[in-house]
């Protein structure tokens, strides 16, 4: 219902369909997102589960993690977009790594893909959740998330930059 609600195989067929430019892949972790990460107080002190790293461009832990996170203004993303809303801390990722903009160009990209490609996984594993050790009810937490974040990624990919170079 809500892939109909957002234009259903259009917007997919506007997925499918889009192209980039070649970016520069670096080492990076593949699977970062809030519950990955470890605070003392309002400081990270650490970073778990690294079994997905590999080469890759940063764009697509920026997408996870960033779209792992409520937006700083309470909103859904939407049609704005992940570069959008979070402006402030990719400005403070890039004063450290730089992105092309190539690179920037393939977040909102990329997290629209991990919510679709997401719920796939963990549909696709329902018969069987602890053999990727998790229980049911965390199965069901992962997929209500990504549900919640649905609507606002396919409200991007309807109306946003989705490619064409």
């Amino acid at each position: 219902a809500i892939l109909d609600r957002h234009g259903g195989d259009r917007v997919l067929a506007r997925l499918g369909a889009a192209t980039f430019p070649a970016v520069p892949l670096r080492l990076v972790l593949r699977d970062i997102w809030r519950a990955h990460l470890l605070f003392e107080g309002d400081r990270v002190s650490g970073i778990i589960d690294f079994h997905a790293a590999g080469i890759d461009t940063p764009a697509t832990d920026l997408a996870r993690l960033l779209g792992s996170w409520e937006p700083p203004d309470g909103s859904a993303t939407g049609r704005r977009g992940l570069t959008e809303v979070w402006q402030r801390s990719l400005a403070a990722y890039e004063s450290i790594c730089p992105l092309s903009s190539g690179e920037r160009r393939l977040i909102d990209f990329l997290h629209v893909g991990g919510v679709l490609g997401g719920l796939d996984h963990w549909f696709q594993l329902r018969h069987a959740p602890q053999a990727a050790g998790m229980t049911p009810l965390k199965t069901l937490e992962r997929i209500d998330e990504l549900v919640k974040s649905l609507d606002s990624a396919l409200e991007w990919a309807d109306a946003g930059d989705v490619g064409g170079d």
